[in-house]
């Protein structure tokens, strides 16, 4: 099976921490291939350096916003043909959505798990619109992915 894995950096932090223990367990465990995409190349744990999984840099230039993403990561898909694309964050979900459907390939969000900061209702507005879309999606992924 080949599992791309997809965040926006490595820096601390738990979903960082969760994705670190994931990709050790599943190097030691079985016999996954696994491709780690990262949005901007901020690395803090350097374990991933020790764990021989391979990883690309999404774009080397960071552009709030990039309106390239998609198909630049739709082009890693292209070229790696995934079985499942694991994402964590609402950014690297809205961004693997296309590559999803274009391509069939079914699609795990993480971000469920992210918490916004209590002290930022405006935040947690902005970005439950982005996320009402990405919710929507995901239905319409798993009815072409699995059905």
């Amino acid at each position: 099976m080949k599992i791309i894995f997809f965040i926006g950096t490595l820096l601390v932090g738990g979903k960082e921490r969760r994705l670190i223990e994931l990709l050790k367990y599943l190097k030691e465990n079985t016999s996954y291939d696994i491709l780690l995409i990262l949005r901007q190349n901020k690395i803090n744990y350097t374990e991933l350096y020790n764990m021989g999984i391979n990883y690309n840099i999404l774009s080397n230039k960071y552009i709030k916003k990039d309106p390239r993403l998609p198909f630049y990561f739709l082009s890693i898909c292209w070229k790696y043909k995934p079985d499942l694309i694991h994402t964590w964050g609402s950014m690297p979900s809205f961004i693997a959505i296309l590559s999803s459907l274009i391509l069939h390939i079914p699609l795990i969000n993480s971000q469920i798990t992210s918490a916004p900061p209590k002290e930022s209702i405006a935040f947690s507005q902005k970005n439950c619109e982005s996320n009402k879309l990405c919710f929507f999606q995901y239905n319409y992924i798993k009815f072409l992915c699995w059905n």
